[in-house]
C-alpha cells in the first residue's frame, strides 16, 4: 500500500492505493459528524480481500483532552457479521494494525 485516502464527507469512500496506482475500496463513510466523530465500514473478509457482504465498523472519536490534546478513541466491531471464526481471526489481524494506522495519522496532523 502506498496511502490511504478517505472522502471526507457521509457516503465517501476509504480507499487504499497500491505502488501501481490500483485502488481498493475498504469502507464507507456512514456518519460523519466533525468535530466528534465518524463511522465506517469495514469491507474486508477474513482473507483481506474486498467483501461489502460482511461488513464490520470503524468509529473514531475526537475527544478534547486540555487545552492543546485530543484524545482519539478507535473502535472496530461487528465482527459477528463475519461469522464466528473468521470474526476472531480478523479481530486478532485488526487488533495488531490500529496501532500503527493512528501512528500514521498523528504523524499526518503533526506534519500539517
Amino acid at each position: 500500500m502506498k496511502t490511504a485516502m478517505m472522502e471526507t464527507r457521509l457516503g465517501g469512500h476509504w480507499y487504499e492505493l497500491a505502488e501501481d496506482g490500483t485502488r481498493t475500496n475498504v469502507g464507507k463513510i456512514i456518519a460523519w459528524e466533525p468535530p466528534e466523530r465518524f463511522v465506517m465500514t469495514w469491507d474486508v473478509n477474513s482473507q483481506w480481500k474486498p467483501d461489502a457482504t460482511i461488513s464490520s465498523e470503524v468509529e473514531v472519536k475526537f475527544i478534547p483532552d486540555g487545552a492543546n490534546a485530543t484524545r482519539v478513541e478507535l473502535e472496530h466491531r461487528k465482527f459477528e457479521h463475519m461469522g464466528t471464526e473468521q470474526g476472531e481471526s480478523m479481530r486478532r489481524d485488526v487488533d495488531g494494525g490500529w496501532p500503527g494506522m493512528l501512528e500514521r495519522f498523528r504523524q499526518e496532523i503533526e506534519a500539517a
